[in-house]
């Protein structure tokens, strides 16, 4: 979670997702099974950066975006801050 810090680039983003995603892919949760500060702290890291990220982008990090809609879903958490569209459904032209 540390390296999340240093996602102020594409390159640095994609690395530390990679590496999240993984992390993520049989857990619920960073740490437990349930909810921990860690979840809170790494929400408020990444709002920005998954709000910026495509569609397609957010299917490649499919494990990351199912836990961020999980947190993003407590309304205690995420206060002010915009929904993040999760929905597959989108147009090609």
């Amino acid at each position: 979670m540390v390296y999340v810090i240093h996602a102020n680039s594409y390159q640095n983003i994609h690395l530390i997702f990679n590496e999240l995603n993984e992390a993520l892919s049989l857990k619920t949760y960073l740490v437990s099974h349930k909810l921990t500060i860690a979840d809170v702290v790494l929400y408020y890291l990444l709002c920005n950066v998954m709000a910026g990220l495509t569609p397609i982008e957010k299917e490649l990090y499919m494990n990351i975006s199912r836990w961020f809609d999980n947190i993003q879903q407590i309304d205690a958490i995420r206060q002010s801050n915009k929904l993040v569209n999760f929905s597959s459904n989108y147009f090609l032209l």
